[in-house]
């Protein structure tokens, strides 16, 4: 290790490392730049005007997450979005969805596709809503685009 830090119960809120600065920590290695493992939070980042973690690696993985038991990686904004991805994103299993979903541009889906209904807005502006009943007959209705 070039730095280890081990926390203290009840001592500088159990931190082993902490960095403050343009920079607050900054790691570079071969195998990882910063690893960290807690109880709580094994990397935790924070900043007032950028970027709270940021990960770059030229031949691997920018930022890697794992959990036996919750999220492996989790984000949450106020004021804006929670995740957001400059380029492709692949999903290796389900993606779940729990409120709307919006799209644009085209969706190719291969395997299974499961919706209550889906609203298609029509080149000419038109809204639809699109069902498949029990029996896999597929039906639409005319309504106003929300």
């Amino acid at each position: 290790y070039g730095v280890k830090g081990v926390g203290k119960s009840g001592v500088n809120n159990n931190v082993g490392v902490y960095g403050s600065g343009d920079t607050g920590i900054k790691g570079s290695g071969n195998e990882y730049g910063v690893y960290g493992v807690g109880t709580v939070y094994g990397v935790y980042g924070y900043s007032s005007s950028n970027y709270g973690v940021y990960g770059r690696s030229l031949s691997n993985v920018g930022v890697y997450g794992y959990s036996s038991s919750n999220y492996g990686v989790y984000g949450f904004s106020s004021s804006s979005y929670a995740g957001y991805f400059n380029g492709d994103v692949y999903v290796d299993e389900d993606l779940s969805v729990g409120g709307d979903l919006s799209v644009s541009g085209s969706v190719a889906v291969s395997g299974n596709f499961t919706a209550g209904a889906i609203i298609l807005k029509a080149i000419n502006g038109n809204c639809f809503k699109l069902k498949v009943d029990k029996f896999g007959n597929v039906g639409s209705d005319g309504l106003t685009c929300p």
